[in-house]
């Protein structure tokens, strides 16, 4: 989620023109291809998007059939432009732990595609904590970051975006959200949609790429579950019992 002040707007300064409508169909396939099985059952679910960006996710969830959308960032100026974008949900402005917080057991599903890197360590794990906070029993929480396990990609991903503060891993993601009572459904890294003979060629080059990051950090860390791929996402759910639970955990590897 973007990081607005007095003298103007993140998402003016640094967002906004980095809109492509090519690249956002994509984008719309590739939430499609990951999260598609992790959805909730009910089309009547109340979903929340924390840091919604372009629109992609609320697109892809408003074309699967979800109609209960809400969707929060701090910058007005984001909001205002979703909102002439036409963007089929309840469009909110403030603070993401805070108004999680505010609304305990709301939602049935809580996404943040790229946030969690913007905050610190403490704060992302506040904003983690309120999202346990604001999720039904069973609901479900979609997070995806840059992977900084990946040494090649991980340096420009880490410090392309000057509002980035901290990085994590699976190892750390899924740590950060066991502590906070989570069970972990999936982890995985994120495999991009392919419509051309040019994104293929980038996904081979990429998958090439991955495999030696996966294969040295593998022969160094031998017992660790290792994701080489530049990006991961995580699916983990609230369990049915408030008590913190001992989780399994079910991860691809698309190193």
């Amino acid at each position: 989620m973007s990081e607005a002040t007095d003298r103007g707007s993140y998402y003016a300064a640094y967002w906004r023109d980095k809109f492509d409508a090519v690249q956002f169909e994509r984008r719309i396939r590739t939430l499609q291809k990951n999260y598609e099985d992790h959805l909730p059952a009910a089309r009547s679910a109340r979903i929340l998007e924390i840091g919604p960006g372009h629109g992609e996710m609320l697109e892809f969830l408003a074309r699967a059939g979800f109609a209960d959308l809400c969707a929060l960032d701090n910058d007005a100026t984001l909001i205002d432009a979703l909102r002439q974008r036409g963007a089929k949900a309840a469009l909110h402005v403030g603070d993401a732990t805070q108004f999680l917080n505010a609304r305990p057991g709301e939602f049935q599903c809580v996404v943040a595609m790229h946030v969690l890197e913007h905050f610190d360590a403490a704060a992302g794990q506040a904003l983690v904590r309120a999202c346990f906070q604001g999720l039904a029993p069973a609901g479900r929480l979609f997070i995806e970051v840059p992977n900084m396990a990946n040494f090649v990609t991980a340096p420009y991903a880490r410090w392309a975006d000057y509002t980035h503060r901290h990085g994590y891993t699976i190892e750390s993601l899924r740590a950060m959200l066991i502590v906070e009572g989570f069970h972990i459904r999936a982890g995985f890294g994120v495999a991009r949609s392919i419509g051309s003979l040019g994104q293929l060629a980038g996904h081979l080059a990429q998958r090439c790429s991955d495999a030696l990051v996966w294969a040295l950090l593998k022969a160094n860390h031998p017992r660790l579950d290792i994701i080489a791929a530049p990006v991961i996402g995580i699916v983990a759910e609230r369990p049915l019992s408030s008590g913190r639970v001992v989780t399994t955990n079910v991860s691809r590897d698309e190193g």
